[in-house]
Order: structure tokens, then C-alpha cells, then sequence
């Protein structure tokens, strides 16, 4: 049976291995993945004595990358979507840009811009987190652009009591 590139990616994704293992595997197997897969661990456990299951540091980074491509950052306003990157193109530009980066994400999140990140298996908590720090920004920033009046403490004025008039019954004469 020809092995395929897919095949070969497909017991590399189940279990993790250099592509030569893997393909040397499904050639011993006749293109049977699930058989390929049972030989690796078998003869990981035969050479080694036990099962080996640390993954190679180059398939633990393009898994990470991969996971960060998945997941997308968001930055809206309201209904409004402005911008909806994949999470490598945004890791990117904040590394080679990261001081102009902090400012224009401080300034956005200022003026009442929401982040949401989505793909990820964490992206509720993540996405609570970052609502409850722009609600806290938004607070903040209102307080700072309406400040409430102080209550004042001095009593209203009042009234100058009316003067009496003389007990005698005269009547007090007015100037025009």
C-alpha cells in the first residue's frame, strides 16, 4: 500500500514522533494506522524498556502554534467588530511593535474598545477577565470625566427677619 502524507501526519497527530518513525512504522504495517501506531509504542518499549512519552521539543512549538493560530483575537465596540486577527499574527505585532502596542491597546481600552479572544479552551475565563478589567477601566474613566459635584455643607441663606412694627398702632411711613 502507498503511504500518503496524511497517513503519516495522522500518526504523527495520535502519537506524537519524527516523521521517519512514523513512516517506517506504517511501512512495517502495510499503511495501517492504528497497527503503526502499536508498533511505535511497542518498539519504544522494547528499546528502551519502558514507554516513552515525551514529546520532541519541535512538536511541542508547532502544536503550540498551531493552537495560537486557532485562536483569534477581536476588537470591538458595541456591535461592532474592528478587527479580528489570528493570535499569531497579534503575537507579532506586539512583539516587534510592543511599545506602540501597549499604548494603542491602553487607549483603546480607554476610549471603551472590548478584546475577545476565541479558539481557545480557556477563552470564557480569559474573556471574563479581560470584561471585568475594561468594565473597571470604563468605571475609572467615567468617574474622571464627570466627577460628581462635592456636597456643599453651608446652609441655604434665609431671610432677614421683618422688622417690627411700633406698638403704638402707627403705621411706619414708606419713601416712594
Amino acid at each position: 500500500m502507498k503511504i500518503t502524507l496524511d497517513m503519516v501526519d495522522e500518526v504523527m497527530r495520535r502519537k506524537p514522533c519524527d516523521y521517519s518513525v512514523a513512516r517506517a512504522a506504517l511501512e512495517a504495517t502495510d499503511g495501517d494506522i492504528l497497527a503503526a501506531i502499536e508498533h511505535i509504542e511497542t518498539h519504544e518499549t522494547k528499546q528502551t524498556g519502558t514507554t516513552n512519552n515525551e514529546v520532541p521539543l519541535g512538536t511541542k512549538i508547532m502544536n503550540w502554534l498551531r493552537r495560537l493560530h486557532a485562536t483569534s483575537l477581536r476588537i470591538s465596540k458595541g456591535d461592532r467588530l474592528y478587527l479580528n486577527l489570528p493570535g499569531t499574527i497579534a503575537l507579532l505585532v506586539v512583539l516587534f511593535t510592543w511599545p506602540a502596542a501597549i499604548i494603542a491597546i491602553l487607549l483603546l481600552v480607554i476610549f471603551g474598545y472590548r478584546f475577545t479572544i476565541s479558539g481557545s479552551s480557556r477563552d470564557k475565563a480569559v474573556n471574563d477577565n479581560l470584561n471585568r478589567a475594561a468594565d473597571q477601566v470604563s468605571r475609572v474613566v467615567n468617574q474622571v470625566a464627570n466627577p460628581d459635584p462635592a456636597p456643599t455643607t453651608t446652609p441655604a441663606p434665609t431671610a432677614a427677619p421683618a422688622a417690627e412694627a411700633p406698638a403704638t398702632g402707627e403705621a411706619t411711613p414708606t419713601t416712594p
